[in-house]
């Protein structure tokens, strides 16, 4: 949209500045899944998930237990209600 409006040169900087910080931002803030291991074979298989995440403030390994696994066509879905660190759900 910005290339059909009439703007001048340091207008196309500006935004294109201000959405590069954005997309930053948001690629940084969100966890990544790095690593799950499952938990051991005498433990249920719905608990004691360890899972190694990458945050702003670095990698940290979480405990989580497993609510539910979605299968689709060609990928998986695995939900998670993370414990430690911090109590909250994750896909």
């Amino acid at each position: 949209l910005a290339w059909l409006a009439a703007l001048a040169l340091w207008q196309y900087v500006l935004i294109l500045i201000v959405t590069a910080a954005v997309v930053s931002y948001l690629a940084l803030s969100r966890p990544i899944l790095l690593h799950l291991t499952q938990p051991p074979i005498d433990k249920r298989i719905d608990q004691h998930w360890q899972l190694r995440i990458r945050t702003s403030q670095g990698d940290g390994l979480w405990q989580a237990q497993l609510l539910a696994v979605h299968h689709y066509h060609w990928a998986m879905s695995f939900d998670f209600m993370i414990k430690e660190p911090y109590q909250r759900s994750m896909s």
